[in-house]
């Protein structure tokens, strides 16, 4: 009997646990985006190795396969920017802001101009391409019009963290790709204390 229950135990705990992978969200966001028109943009953010839990509505668990990833995707209706998030265990509602939070227009600055790799000086001292702290990334889609276009960086290609400057460091932070990911990192903490997570 014992036998029996720690089996039925260790079913149930299979059944109601879930993983899903960056795969699984560009699905659920490439599924969505295809509803939208006009222009729109996404943010994908993930940190190697990161990995979350959740108790779902339905009681369940969700656990993120390898890293966590939650995508962002803002567009506007009648000047009045749309926020909508996926991550790693569904999607959340959209949410409304009452102004536009950003300028749609991304065809010249950010479809030709990327972050660059952190660079030093002197080559034979580089620093260390990614170490544990520095591997949370960004990938930004842009749709304009007929055309979309995709821009990916390591966040430790911002910064001065080695003992050898950055040579790229006020190029990158100065990119308007950058600018907006900043404006982003304001936008977020209001959005999640709003929006709830779909069933």
């Amino acid at each position: 009997m014992k036998k029996i229950l720690i089996t039925l135990l260790i079913l149930g705990a299979t059944i109601t646990y879930a993983q899903n992978d960056e795969a699984y969200v560009d699905g659920l966001v490439s599924e969505f985006t295809e509803t939208l028109d006009g222009d729109w943009f996404s943010n994908k953010r993930h940190c190697l190795g990161e990995n979350k839990m959740f108790f779902m509505n339905d009681g369940s668990r969700c656990m993120s396969k390898e890293s966590y990833f939650e995508v962002f995707i803002f567009w506007e209706v009648e000047n009045k920017t749309n926020i909508k998030k996926f991550d790693s265990c569904g999607e959340y509602e959209s949410t409304t802001f009452d102004k536009s939070l950003f300028v749609f227009d991304f065809k010249i600055d950010i479809k030709n101009k990327g972050v660059k790799k952190y660079e030093v000086s002197n080559p034979e001292n580089k620093p260390t391409s990614s170490t544990g702290i520095y591997s949370c990334y960004r990938t930004f889609v842009f749709k304009s019009g007929e055309e979309i276009y995709t821009n990916t960086y390591n966040l430790y290609d911002l910064t001065n963290a080695s003992t050898q400057k950055n040579i790229n460091f006020s190029y990158n932070n100065d990119l308007k790709l950058v600018e907006i990911d900043v404006q982003i990192d304001a936008v977020i903490p209001v959005y999640d204390s709003s929006a709830e997570r779909k069933k």
